[in-house]
């Protein structure tokens, strides 16, 4: 733990840095983060740097061990973030700030849609819930899926669900694509959320419904390349 800085009174709040890293990671030479404005409004700002990823988090008692989220945790950059603490305590409270370091990314190639990865079939049938292939992996990324008509006596439509839960500090979009042209479905909810998107499609009597669908994976922008994970099922649910 780095040496605390002066506090700073503002309203009936005491402020303070605080530098945590996550077990078994590295400082890599980051800097001590830094208040660089404190507002009434509860307005905080510090300086950042690339692939760390900060929280601010707040304790009405030193010593209590208990130490709550203040708004979502936050990519840095190079530059300064701010986050605003919208239910300020109205008497004593203390701030902190714990950095995390963000895996860098050990793809560098970047895959197109002609190269998509297959990464097998799922049963779709409505009247069920199939787990399907889940794959992890790190910087942009497409693949291919077989949404499966598993029961040809029948005639029951098909649903594919597929789930994204990005790193902490990271923040990756999710597209289902039919073929490398027409984008089906999309999520693209900020760092912190599971992005998810579903389609559903009739099984057609007397033919094999089954159907491929491509899902990119795409790194958001102004996001650091952090590690993700890719869920898939078929049929009602979803059910990862």
């Amino acid at each position: 733990m780095i040496p605390l800085p002066a506090l700073v009174r503002y309203h009936l709040a005491f402020v303070f840095a605080v530098l945590a890293l996550s077990a078994g990671s590295s400082a890599n030479a980051q800097q001590q983060p830094r208040f660089t404005q404190i507002q009434r409004d509860g307005r905080i700002s510090w300086a950042s740097e690339t692939n760390v990823a900060y929280q601010l988090q707040r304790t009405a008692q030193l010593g209590s061990g208990t130490w709550t989220d203040v708004g979502a945790q936050v990519a840095g950059g190079a530059g300064t973030l701010m986050v605003r603490d919208t239910n300020q305590p109205s008497g004593q409270a203390f701030y902190r700030i714990v950095a995390t370091n963000i895996p860098p990314c050990t793809n560098v190639s970047v895959p197109i849609c002609a190269t998509a990865v297959y990464i097998g079939a799922v049963a779709g049938e409505v009247n069920q819930c199939a787990s399907g292939p889940m794959v992890s992996g790190c910087g942009n990324a497409w693949f291919r899926i077989t949404a499966r008509e598993a029961n040809g006596s029948q005639t029951i439509d098909l649903r594919i669900d597929i789930a994204l839960d990005s790193y902490a500090g990271a923040n990756y979009d999710l597209f289902l694509w039919d073929g490398c042209i027409n984008v089906l479905r999309s999520s693209t909810l900020g760092a912190g959320f599971r992005d998810e998107v579903f389609y559903t499609f009739p099984d057609i009597d007397g033919v094999n419904s089954s159907r491929d669908f491509w899902i990119e994976v795409r790194r958001a922008m102004g996001s650091p390349a952090g590690p993700w994970t890719l869920r898939t099922s078929g049929g009602t649910g979803p059910c990862y």
